[in-house]
């Protein structure tokens, strides 16, 4: 039966219940599938790198077994890999097994570092930098067709870290650089197109666990807004003297 009454003055004081309408999407949602923007968040590699570190304690050796850890995170395994062998790359995890790593803790970043400021030095890490600005300048990053093995099939996440933090502690200030300038030092000029992107797909993974570790930060430079990441941490000195394995 309905409430309404066929007398006007009744209806006028009859409340009536108003329906809040739903906020319009983001212009950014309209393009983005509804899986992708459910789940943009749990695949950035900082995210992951966060929660991983706001598990473990500040300086306490914790030994980590991935799948579990991956379980509880609610995250890939892959990536959580990834985090992982960024850490490991400077020293704040060990790997003791296939599945299992052992947290070092913050203290051994550090040390880290002076020792890559020192094998910076020794690989000559300015030249190449300026070698390939100019290159990147002149537009001479050949994306050539050819089948040789190339240095990135010899990298592995770790070692590829390990290359990234070298450029960024010889940087001048502002210490910023951009991922395709790194990726000819780190790379050299001779890649196809597709190995290119793979490469710099890669170099993004590692920024992103170097940001929620401190060290970074993306930054956007130019005109043209490129993308590049900015180095955050203390400055590290040389010291001369033995390199320490």
């Amino acid at each position: 039966m309905s409430i309404w009454s066929s007398n006007p003055r009744v209806n006028q004081q009859i409340p009536r219940c108003v329906v809040p309408l739903p906020p319009l999407p983001q212009e950014m949602e309209l393009f983005t599938s509804p899986s992708d923007l459910g789940n943009r968040k749990e695949k950035c590699f900082q995210l992951v790198g966060e929660r991983l570190l706001a598990t473990l304690p500040r300086d306490t050796k914790v030994t980590v077994k991935l799948d579990m850890m991956a379980t509880n995170l609610q995250t890939d395994i892959k990536r959580l890999y990834t985090v992982v062998n960024v850490l490991e790359a400077i020293r704040m995890m060990e790997r003791l097994g296939m599945n299992t790593y052992q947290w070092q803790g913050w203290d051994n970043m550090m040390p880290s570092l002076v020792w890559l400021r020192q094998m910076a030095d020794k690989q000559d890490m300015v030249g190449l930098l300026e070698i390939a600005k100019k290159q990147a300048e002149l537009a001479e990053i050949d994306e050539k067709d050819n089948t040789e093995e190339l240095d990135e099939m010899k990298l592995n996440c770790v070692m590829m870290t390990q290359k990234l933090l070298m450029l960024f502690l010889i940087l001048p200030e502002p210490r910023i650089i951009s991922l395709s300038v790194a990726s000819c030092v780190i790379f050299g000029p001779l890649l196809t197109k597709g190995r290119r992107s793979s490469c710099l797909q890669k170099l993004m993974d590692i920024s992103q666990v170097l940001q929620s570790v401190g060290l970074v930060k993306r930054v956007m430079v130019g005109s043209k807004k490129t993308l590049a990441f900015q180095y955050v941490w203390e400055t590290v000195k040389l010291i001369q003297g033995k390199l320490d394995s």
